[in-house]
């Protein structure tokens, strides 16, 4: 799950986010209970600046592992960009 975690986080660096999702969706198949592809996939679309899919893929990625204090600081980015109190 690491290479296929850092060749994600590479495509969303480099602006390849259709790409970077195919690569979560399928790490979510094989494993529907991992938080790190729901925070990506959440990354993806704040980059895209759909910021409710984003709080959603956010809120599904803090409910796998809520002590993961980088979840929760995409999820406040998120949330202010929403100009939600």
């Amino acid at each position: 799950m690491q290479l296929l975690e850092r060749l994600a986080v590479l495509k969303i660096n480099r602006g390849d986010r259709t790409y970077a999702r195919r690569l979560l969706h399928h790490w979510l198949k094989l494993k529907p209970r991992a938080a790190r592809p729901c925070w990506l996939l959440g990354r993806c679309d704040l980059g895209d600046l759909k910021y409710k899919e984003a709080i959603a893929w956010l809120e599904k990625a803090i409910a796998r592992q809520p002590g993961n204090a980088h979840f929760h600081g995409f999820l406040g980015g998120g949330l202010l960009r929403m100009n939600t109190p």
